[in-house]
């Protein structure tokens, strides 16, 4: 705004007035920029959510791949303790029908 339309402004309807405009002006002015940043602001909260839903699934499906492997690996495990149980069995009776030939 130049000097000389402030200037007349304030001398046709007075100094309160003038200012009071230009408070009005100034308000309208802060309000407009705070509506752009709360739209950018809330496009990137938008962004953020999507991105940390998208990771949170991704996980989620890491997670159930790796129960299965869980219990895959329990399973063999269990059977191989079984085998071993079986094979140690084995050897001991081995071991006691050598001890009993030999006595």
């Amino acid at each position: 705004m130049e000097l000389s339309v402030l200037t007349e402004s304030i001398n046709s309807v007075g100094f309160p007035i003038v200012i009071a405009g230009v408070f009005a002006w100034y308000i309208n002015k802060r309000d407009n920029q705070r509506i752009e940043i709360e739209k950018e602001t809330k496009a990137q909260e938008i962004e953020e959510r999507k991105k940390l839903i998208l990771t949170i699934e991704e996980n989620r499906i890491t997670n159930q791949e790796l129960l299965a492997t869980n219990k895959e690996l329990s399973e063999t495990n269990r059977l191989l303790c079984s085998e071993i149980n079986c094979r140690m069995n084995l050897i001991e009776n081995t071991l006691l029908e050598i001890n009993q030939k030999v006595s």
